[in-house]
């Protein structure tokens, strides 16, 4: 899309009328799409000059984006000008007007290609919507057209089996035998009659249907969806019959109840049975270390100065801070052991030291320590230079600078480093560094694996991938397991997304999540008094009945939120408690005048002055009048100061009261100090809110359960217990009849659960029927597990919905995504994780890929011989072109050993406006040697060269200014310093410099409105 040059036109043309609005200068992109959006009204399709003039000004805006050029070009189509009835195309309405594509390249970074070597044998990879692969039950797209690009784009379709033997009617009751179906009875034979008559049909012989299919298609999904709708075609006919014939009233509901129940019934007393596919246990690391190998080989495989290493790395911290336990524990007070990892500053990358008074406090605050730009780190009591175990001197250590950071992340150790053993790390962030260990043994993401597994996406035919780069003339070995783990980190960026104009969250995907989650939350106590009212968290183990104290309940049963009778024939509503409308998992009950105890659910202080957890057994028995306090409950104050309060109930009094209590040091120990008490009136009442383990969103479980059974849908389930939760895939389902009601007014049916963490785990549901054998309620008696679940999400960086552009909350969070400057660098990332996934869903044959990445385009080999033909080509051609989307390699040599070293680079790259940040780009040079001479020849493109300062820094850290806000409004900075432009600073700075290494230059904007791009640049050094 080209970009209006309007600097010599907007005079002519003139400014817009009144009725247009004002564009902000600092306007976001998604602010002008706004813009054009509410006010495209006022431009009819005779266009004046100064509509064309809003128009243009919009559009040649410093932060207009793709999606507002393609808005306008597509909108611009059929506008005409003057008197004129011609349609006109977006290029000919802007010359129609003096327009013309500017010189300059789109405000996001494209690709420069070096021409090519050669032409490839390789299959071009798709990057389009026809990036698709199928699964036995869905088809998988990769990639869509959004705002007029393409984009990567995780989408899933469930897949239509078409039906081998379609049959328009599969059973009618002749005209003649009609007139004989005089009650229900007669309905009821005639029904069974026809059944039988039609059971191979409906419930065909599963190899035999399957050999009717294509070969693709023959899987439990097919049969299952299959003789589903079979079964769906022949009751609703049966439902028709029952019009025709000339029953009425009650025996017209006895049949239409038999229909009910007949329909039901033909899905019961088989074994469903769903495709199984596994991953394995976490891909191939054996322990929940997931995510990020996946990403450490993609940043391997790039070039030193490739544009999309920062949003690859931005997502390697963000697993490092936050996901990547490898012992199924964490250790908050030694993290760097508990994680294999070192602490870092995310900002400088350079080891991360603890604050001296962090050693003994509750809460912690890093640095970075350096001696005139030389790096050290703290271990304990002892300084070391970074990278190594050199100790400091004490002059040295007297000399630190201490710079405090704000952001901490972790990176792997080098051969010589050493992990610190007191490295303090808040990991959980609950805002302390506890005390206890953190068991993670569940954390395993096994809701991914869970998810990969129901679409049947566990590439399992995949043989992994061999990746050469032209630009690296490297090989790079992806496994099955690493496009497992692509597949795996991709869903772990969720399908939440934020307007791009930063009002609202959405979500594009599908969640269906029955029951829930019984993670091991602990009751919540309200208690009120006559002068206030509060909340406790306890661990419930003893209840009774209101004002029955004497009688004790089933703790678990009493929050159910119906009752069975003793026999399991019947239910009513539970009286005792409510659902949370707002958390359907919880069950509350009004327990004033009941007996009740546990343990409270709070924390204290070790002897160490360490936050733990406290655990302390209480009852309160309304019967009971005397006795000393009981400690329900105690909430931390101030964890720093290692202060909490306690809550005390009085058995006597009946009154509550709160201690304020300070942990201090005595004798090497930290012991509490309760203050004065504070009364906070007399119990008058107390709530109870448990979370549900039966009973909970009966009817969402019910509906998913029978959706599996009919279409063949598989779906994920929890199949453990208590707080360690792990999901897994069904592989099937049997559901039985147990017992019916002479009235067919009640039945009861069990559940029978065979999946990935658990097989035979049996539920039992009681449904309570209408007059016409409808389910109207039920109950579940007995879960057979906690919750069942099947998403179809949605996962893109960006996603286009009538002009609005959503971008994924998680990759913008977490920096994987960039709006701005490096956008396309961004969107390549992702592009090349989604490439290694495709490549991994579309593998039929169990053979290893072969691709070539080669001026930002993927080619792909079914031939190793051709592939290694093609690499040698490539080897042998010298320079290659750029690797990937978002950035060019180098456009020259070293010059060989000898002789003049030229280096350049095309970055193509916008510079941010008015920003002291600017842009940095790098040049890696690998010869040895001393500087002589140098010149560095610059393409930056801009139009007020006044705003720009830029400035060269050598390997060795040397900063020569180039540029500094001069030449005022001129255009432009072309030319070469050392030759034809004159540098600020002097060259001869850099004589006898080291060559090798890595060379940037920094252009910055310093003011606002006008903007550039840094084309090129390039380095000739001659050497001493």
């Amino acid at each position: 899309m080209p970009v209006v040059n309007v600097s010599s036109l907007r005079t002519g043309l003139g400014r817009p009328d009144t009725k247009f609005p004002a564009t902000p200068p600092q306007a976001t992109a998604a602010e002008l799409l706004r813009i054009l959006t509410n006010n495209w009204g006022l431009v009819g399709t005779q266009v004046s000059r100064a509509e064309a003039a809003w128009l243009l000004e919009l559009g040649t805006h410093a932060n207009a984006d793709q999606a507002l050029l393609g808005e306008l070009k597509a909108r611009c189509a059929t506008v005409t000008l003057g008197s004129s009835s011609r349609s006109l195309g977006f290029d000919q309405w802007l010359a129609s007007i003096g327009g013309a594509p500017a010189p300059t390249p789109t405000p996001t970074p494209t690709p420069t290609p070096t021409p090519a070597t050669g032409g490839l044998t390789g299959r071009l990879l798709p990057q389009d919507a026809s990036k698709v692969v199928s699964t036995a039950s869905h088809d998988i797209t990769l990639a869509s057209s959004q705002g007029g690009q393409v984009l990567p784009d995780f989408q899933l379709r469930r897949r239509d089996i078409s039906d081998p033997e379609p049959r328009a009617t599969i059973a009618t009751i002749p005209a003649a035998e009609l007139a004989a179906i005089r009650s229900a009875g007669d309905f009821k034979a005639k029904l069974t009659t026809l059944f039988d008559a039609n059971k191979a049909y409906l419930l065909a012989d599963k190899a035999a249907l399957l050999q009717k299919l294509p070969e693709a298609d023959r899987s439990n999904y097919s049969y299952l969806n299959l003789t589903g709708r079979r079964l769906e075609q022949f009751f609703n006919e049966m439902q028709r019959e029952l019009g025709r014939t000339s029953l009425s009233g009650n025996e017209a509901k006895e049949a239409r109840k038999a229909i009910n129940a007949a329909y039901r019934d033909a899905f019961r007393g088989r074994a469903h049975d769903f495709d199984r596919a596994d991953t394995g246990t976490y891909w191939s690391y054996g322990h929940d270390a997931a995510f990020v190998h996946v990403f450490e080989k993609m940043l391997e495989a790039l070039p030193p100065n490739d544009p999309k290493r920062p949003y690859i790395q931005n997502q390697i911290d963000f697993i490092f801070a936050h996901k990547y336990t490898p012992h199924g524990n964490v250790q908050e007070d030694d993290i760097e052991g508990s994680l294999d990892l070192v602490a870092i500053d995310k900002a400088s990358r350079h080891v991360a030291s603890m604050t001296k008074d962090s050693d003994n406090s509750n809460t912690v605050r890093y640095e970075i320590l350096d001696v005139n730009g030389r790096y050290a780190y703290r271990d304990g009591t002892q300084y070391f230079w970074e990278g190594g175990r050199t100790q400091l001197s004490d002059a040295e250590v007297n000399q630190l600078k201490k710079t405090p950071i704000s952001q901490l992340t972790f990176r792997r150790a080098a051969a010589n480093e050493q992990l610190r053993q007191s490295f303090r790390y808040d990991w959980d962030g609950n805002r302390m560094v506890n005390a206890n260990q953190i068991d993670t043994g569940w954390w395993g993401h096994c809701d991914i694996k869970a998810l990969i597994e129901t679409l049947l996406a566990d590439m399992g035919k995949s043989r992994g991938v061999s990746e050469f780069r032209s630009d690296t003339k490297k090989t790079t070995e992806f496994s099955r397991e690493m496009q497992l783990e692509a597949l795996a980190a991709l869903l772990n960026f969720d399908d939440v997304y934020r307007a791009q104009s930063g009002s609202g969250t959405r979500r594009f995907g599908e969640t269906n999540f029955a029951g829930g989650r019984n993670d091991d939350r602990p009751t919540t106590m309200s208690l009120s008094t006559d002068r206030t009212s509060f909340e406790l968290p306890i661990r419930l183990d003893m209840l009774s009945e209101k004002n029955a104290p004497a009688k004790l309940l089933d703790v678990n049963a009493a929050f159910n939120p119906k009752k069975a009778d003793d026999q399991n024939q019947s239910f009513v509503d539970n009286t005792d408690v409510r659902i949370d409308p707002q958390d359907p998992d919880v069950a509350t009950m009004e327990a004033t005048g009941r007996k009740l105890g546990g343990t409270t659910d709070g924390y204290t202080f070790d002897e160490r002055g360490r936050p733990v957890e406290a655990k302390v057994r209480f009852e309160i028995d309304p019967t009971v009048n005397s006795g000393t306090k009981v400690l329900i409950g105690t909430e931390l104050t101030d964890i720093a100061g290692r202060q909490l309060q306690r809550i005390y109930f009085d058995p006597a009094s009946k009154e509550l009261s709160v201690v304020d209590t300070k942990f201090v040091e005595q004798a090497g120990k930290f012991v509490a100090q309760e203050g004065s008490s504070r009364s906070l009136g007399k119990l008058r009442g107390v709530s109870l809110g448990k979370e549900l383990e039966a009973g909970d969103d009966v009817q969402a479980k019910l509906a998913m359960l029978e959706e599996a059974v009919r279409t063949g849908r598989k779906i994920a389930t929890d199949s453990s217990t208590g707080m360690q939760v792990w999901n897994g895939e069904i592989h099937g389902i049997r559901r039985n009849l147990e017992w019916r009601s002479p009235d067919g007014k009640w039945e009861r049916e069990s559940v029978t659960i065979d999946a990935t963490f658990g097989s035979g785990k049996v539920g039992t549901y009681l449904h309570k029927l209408d007059d016409e054998g409808r389910i109207v309620d039920s109950m579940e008696i007995r879960a057979a597990v906690d919750f069942y679940w099947a998403d179809n999400p949605r996962i893109a960086p960006l996603i286009s919905e009538r002009g609005n552009w959503w971008v994924n909350r998680s990759m913008a969070e977490r920096g994987v995504v960039d709006l701005g400057a490096g956008k396309m660098a961004s969107l390549g990332a992702i592009q090349d994780l989604t490439d290694l996934i495709y490549l991994g869903l579309n593998a039929k044959d169990g053979k290893k890929v072969f691709t070539i990445v080669d001026q930002g385009k993927r080619y792909v080999y079914a031939d190793e011989a051709a592939w290694r033909t093609d690499v040698d080509k490539l080897k042998n051609a010298g320079t290659g072109g750029t690797g990937g989307t978002g950035g060019t390699g180098g456009t020259g040599g070293t010059g060989g050993s000898t002789g003049p070293v030229n280096v350049a680079r095309q970055p193509s790259a916008s510079i941010p406006d008015n920003d002291p940040a600017g842009i940095t780009d790098t040049i890696r040079v690998d010869r040895d040697g001393k500087v002589k001479d140098i010149k560095i020849a610059v393409d930056i493109r801009h139009t007020y060269i006044g705003d720009l300062d830029v400035l060269l820094v050598a390997p060795d850290g040397t900063k020569v200014k180039l540029h500094a806000r001069g030449g005022r409004e001129r255009d432009d900075i072309v030319g070469t310093y050392g030759a034809d432009l004159r540098a600020i600073d002097d060259l001869a700075a850099l004589k006898g410099k080291d060559i090798k290494g890595d060379w940037q230059i920094k252009v910055v904007d310093l003011a606002g409105q006008d903007v550039g791009n840094l084309v090129s640049w390039g380095l000739t050094i001659d050497p001493q």
